[in-house]
């Protein structure tokens, strides 16, 4: 998945806008989210698993073919982390309602990716030109994010959702949240470093 780094530019990396096949991909991705959600709620959970196993296939896919084929765009620049967070905050939503001692957690890892979205809004407003790339605690994070989601859909289908209840899911969870606490102020971070910088100039 994909964060926004916090490194500022005068220019969005990428070329012009162009809807290419990784963009299409990552589009699908935002496509699929709804329909992930509908069979969430509505059932059967075993769609749900694998069309959320699938949109999450292809945001590795549109990104290894923006990178080996060169379709880099600042549109897709702009998609794919938009993309990430509306499937995983999505994704965490439709579990807090269908597992309620979870919803702590859930809170805190919903508000972060919140409040990154106000944060970069408010840079765009305020005329940032900022490169959106990887680096390795929005990896890990987001990797983390994925898991947590996956095995409480996997609990579900397999009708051993009392395992979202013991010891090492709980463990995982409050990993996924420390990770997740830890990206975010790292970004506020360099966000406010920005903010100083053009206020000192």
């Amino acid at each position: 998945m994909v964060e926004v780094s916090g490194q500022y530019s005068k220019k969005i990396v990428g070329k012009p806008m162009g809807i290419n096949l990784a963009t299409r991909i990552t589009l699908l991705r935002i496509v699929l989210t709804p329909l992930f959600l509908y069979f969430l709620i509505k059932g059967p959970i075993d769609w749900a698993v694998i069309i959320f196993a699938i949109a999450a296939l292809t945001d590795g896919i549109d990104g290894f073919i923006a990178r080996t084929c060169h379709q880099k765009t600042s549109l897709g620049s702009v998609l794919d982390p938009l993309a990430d967070k509306l499937l995983l905050t999505t994704a965490f939503i439709g579990l807090a309602f269908r597992h309620t001692h979870l919803i702590f957690q859930i809170i805190l890892i919903v508000s972060r990716d919140i409040i990154l979205v106000i944060g970069a809004l408010l840079l765009f407003v305020g005329g940032a030109k900022f490169e959106i790339k990887p680096n390795i605690s929005g990896k890990i994070t987001t990797f983390c994010q994925i898991i947590m989601v996956l095995i409480a859909l996997g609990a579900e289908l397999f009708g051993q959702t009392d395992f979202l209840k013991s010891r090492p899911y709980e463990y995982w969870t409050y990993l996924t949240v420390l990770m997740t606490v830890l990206s975010g102020v790292s970004y506020v971070r360099k966000g406010m470093m920005w903010l100083h910088e053009q206020t000192t100039k």
